[in-house]
């Protein structure tokens, strides 16, 4: 982890300290937090299926890391002589359990391979999709790449994939308005959607019935709240 700038906050004082261009450390999440610096800030291991919250903390002058299961703003149990911490990020650390291969740049938070979200969606009744596994709660948003088909015997018929925060209400994003031009040929489009992290959850639902109808998900990035934004 490396920053051009980071504010840290001290949670006794309350007061905040910005430095410049921060050097990289990095971070062993299978260090105990008795083990030394640079490591968890608790003694047992992280629990897998989980989110894993980094920090650049300070000792003095010093910047050091942490890597904690507590998000903002509780912040990281503090170490010795350690006394203020800045966000980093949230990364997931899987079943296995590892930590998913993930990049930081500034609050945007991008896989390695894109996640799959749903494959060949093709509800015509609002149905919910969970991304508690690809996004952590602090999430401010995340971002889809779709891959919507259409295909009907008949010419000039009208599709929508519609996406929703809340149930029943209006769209909050429209993922595709398709038409039929020739029958039994598939219409396709591919949009990105952006999605506001409300419950980690959201929304779809096909329009009309009838016809071949296929949509694909996959979530490729999201945004914390580090204040790189």
């Amino acid at each position: 982890m490396a920053a051009n700038a980071a504010i840290f906050y001290n949670p006794t004082t309350g007061r905040t300290a910005r430095i410049i261009s921060v050097a990289a450390v990095v971070n062993d999440t299978n260090l105990s937090a008795a083990g030394g610096d640079n490591g968890r800030d608790q003694a047992v291991a992280f629990t897998a299926s989980s989110w894993i919250h980094f920090y650049l903390v300070l000792d003095g002058a010093t910047v050091k890391s942490r890597s904690s299961a507590t998000a903002p703003p509780t912040g990281p149990t503090l170490q010795g002589t350690e006394n203020a911490w800045a966000y980093v990020g949230a990364i997931r650390y899987d079943a296995t359990p590892v930590l998913v291969r993930t990049y930081i740049r500034g609050s945007s938070v991008f896989y390695q391979t894109a996640q799959p979200i749903l494959d060949g969606g093709s509800a015509t009744a609002e149905t919910t999709i969970d991304v508690a596994a690809f996004v952590p709660p602090n999430a401010l948003n995340y971002v889809l790449a779709t891959s919507i088909r259409y295909t009907n015997a008949s010419v000039g018929i009208e599709s929508r994939v519609g996406f929703r925060l809340a149930s029943g209400v209006t769209y909050i994003n429209t993922g595709a308005d398709l038409a039929t031009q020739v029958a039994n040929v598939t219409v396709y489009t591919n949009p990105t959607v952006i999605i506001p992290n409300i419950g980690q959850s959201f929304f779809y639902i096909w329009e009309v019935n009838g016809g071949t109808r296929a949509v694909f998900m996959r979530l490729y990035v999201y945004r914390v709240p580090n204040g790189g934004e």
